[in-house]
């Protein structure tokens, strides 16, 4: 969880301007998950902390992938509807 709080700081991609596209949104989400899942597997090449079966990683992957996608993007439409009424 520190990991992940450290990595959008870093990448600031919680921020949603006003003329920013949703593509930039994904892709910026996109980029720190993929940040965190690079961190996570050399964390695990060279400690080789997690054991899980493969299906579980990819579900686990998946799903919060999907997740945070869904949120942000949720998130810029809710800030488009807010700064459209002032």
């Amino acid at each position: 969880m520190i990991a992940w709080i450290m990595i959008v700081i870093y990448n600031k991609s919680y921020n949603i301007g006003r003329g920013v596209s949703y593509l930039v949104t994904v892709e910026n989400a996109l980029k720190s998950i993929f940040v965190l899942l690079a961190f996570i597997s050399f964390g695990n090449l060279f400690f080789n902390v997690y054991e899980f079966s493969i299906i579980n990683l990819i579900t686990a992957i998946l799903v919060f992938t999907f997740s945070v996608l869904i949120y942000r993007l949720m998130v810029h439409r809710l800030l488009d509807n807010y700064r459209t009424y002032g």
